[in-house]
C-alpha cells in the first residue's frame, strides 16, 4: 500500500506486516524526501496507520535496496537508526519477496 504523506515528505509502501514486525520500502519519488530523511514523519505515520506499532519492530528498504531498523519507543515517536546486519539483509529481501502486501487499510 502506497502511502502519501504530502510534499515533500517520503512516500512508501508497505511489504509485510507481522506480529512482531513492519517491513516498508521507501518508493524514492524525485521531489520527495527519503524515508530516512523523514523519518520521525514516517514512524509517526505506520503507527497511526497500524493502530499503534506496540512492540513491533519497524524496518525499512531504502534507495539503494538496504534494510535498516526505524527504532521508536512503541508510541510512534522515532528514536533512531539501526543498521541491518548481512544475515537481515537476506532474510528481509526473502520476507519482501514472499509478502508483498497491497491493503487499503494495514490495520484490518
Amino acid at each position: 500500500m502506497r502511502m502519501q504523506l504530502g510534499y515533500p515528505q517520503a512516500t512508501y509502501d508497505f511489504l509485510a506486516i507481522t506480529d512482531t514486525l513492519v517491513l516498508i520500502a521507501d518508493q524514492d519519488l524525485v521531489g520527495r524526501r527519503s524515508v530516512t530523511n523523514d523519518a520521525d514523519v514516517v514512524v509517526k505515520d505506520v503507527d497511526r496507520r497500524l493502530g499503534g506499532l506496540g512492540r513491533r519492530r519497524l524496518f525499512y528498504r531504502d534507495s539503494i535496496g538496504r534494510y535498516d531498523e526505524l527504532k521508536h519507543d512503541g508510541r510512534g515517536n522515532f528514536k533512531g537508526f539501526a543498521a541491518g546486519s548481512p544475515e537481515q539483509q537476506k532474510f528481509f529481501a526473502r520476507l519482501a519477496a514472499q509478502h508483498d502486501v497491497d491493503v487499503q487499510n494495514p490495520s484490518g
